[in-house]
């Protein structure tokens, strides 16, 4: 019978089927495999060096980290005795780093949107190492907080609610919060972008209209032009019978 720690965690990670195993073997090579893809092309494609392309390797580094060490850590541990403790750490800086990167770039997608002149000319310059800087420390220092009272000579009570307090507050930082911050943002993207493709239909609507007026004030306009010549010829012809 498999034991738990004093956090609640199993020492050790229950037995899972062989397809479980490959499909998380699938998963780990494509990431890792992808993300590479992607930051070779931002590094060697200098048209691809923008501001949102930084962070979006950013977020590819921190992906390949989980597929690199994340997933075969989770692998050898099936077979090896770990410390679950350090591993869950390990688990929580980097989803927690791709979690800061998404929040960096639906942020800077944002300002593209809701100020395209000033961010397309420059006027708004963002930041972006010091965002990125602050994507990694920030998850990295909160991560490793448990270290202080897990590894120390607390008793296991203390222990048990110091972790009950710290993951209450970690799930609300970076999971509550960040959800919330990327909803409304992109809910405000969504709402322009409804907005400009309700008006270039209503710019195009009107175009068609006028310029289905124009042809038929072009049509009535030869129409009378055809007439009158056919009057005028009419009448001419009927002056040289006379004459």
């Amino acid at each position: 019978m498999n034991g738990t720690s004093p956090s609640g965690i199993p020492s050790s990670l229950p037995d899972f089927p062989t397809w479980f195993k490959v499909s998380i073997a699938i998963v780990a090579i494509l990431g890792a495999f992808g993300n590479g893809i992607v930051i070779y092309l931002i590094a060697t494609r200098h048209r691809l060096r923008t501001t949102t392309n930084f962070m979006v390797s950013s977020l590819a580094v921190s992906d390949i980290f989980v597929a690199l060490i994340l997933i075969p850590s989770f692998f050898v541990c099936m077979y090896f005795k770990c410390d679950n403790h350090l591993l869950k750490m390990l688990y929580d800086d980097f989803f927690y780093v791709s979690v800061c990167n998404l929040c960096c770039i639906t942020f800077d997608r944002y300002l593209a949107v809701t100020r395209p002149l000033k961010y397309h000319t420059g006027i708004i310059q963002l930041p972006v190492k010091t965002m990125i800087t602050i994507s990694w420390i920030l998850p990295t220092t909160v991560s490793l907080m448990p270290i202080v009272w897990t590894y120390s000579s607390t008793n296991i009570e203390s222990q048990k609610v110091n972790n009950k307090i710290y993951y209450t507050i970690q799930v609300f930082l970076f999971m509550c919060c960040p959800c919330l911050i990327m909803l409304i943002l992109y809910a405000i993207i969504f709402n322009i972008a409804r907005k400009q493709i309700q008006h270039i239909r209503r710019e195009l609507q009107s175009g068609v209209i006028a310029s289905t007026i124009y042809s038929n004030s072009i049509s009535v306009a030869s129409a009378r032009e055809r007439k009158a010549s056919l009057k005028v010829f009419g009448e001419s012809k009927q002056n040289f019978e006379i004459y």
